[in-house]
């Protein structure tokens, strides 16, 4: 299991930004981004669904929690192309089963 800390920081190194670039776009100082990427604080919720938003992910994903809900999986990290391609395939599936979607 990795720290929530460390997942923010690949995160940020996946999408290619310093901590500054980080703390201008959430509002923080850069000291604090890199105190939440060394654990040593915690974001708020606020600055969790800030990150996630920024680093396009689910919250669910930094902070390690399962990632389904109504036994749908997020796919926050996924391009966009493979996301459509995915419900082009549950939409087959569905068809070829005979099976209605429960909302």
């Amino acid at each position: 299991m990795s720290s929530l800390g460390n997942r923010l920081r690949q995160a940020r190194l996946d999408k290619n930004l310093t901590q500054s670039d980080v703390a201008k776009k959430i509002g923080v100082t850069r000291s604090i981004v890199a105190r939440y990427e060394s654990d040593t604080n915690d974001p708020s919720s606020e600055n969790i669904k800030k990150l996630a938003e920024l680093y396009e992910v689910s919250s669910d994903w930094l902070l390690e929690l399962p990632t389904f809900k109504n036994n749908n999986y997020y796919l926050l990290d996924l391009p966009e192309k493979a996301k459509i391609e995915l419900k082009d395939y549950e939409k087959y599936i569905r068809q070829k089963y005979n099976i209605e979607k429960n909302s």
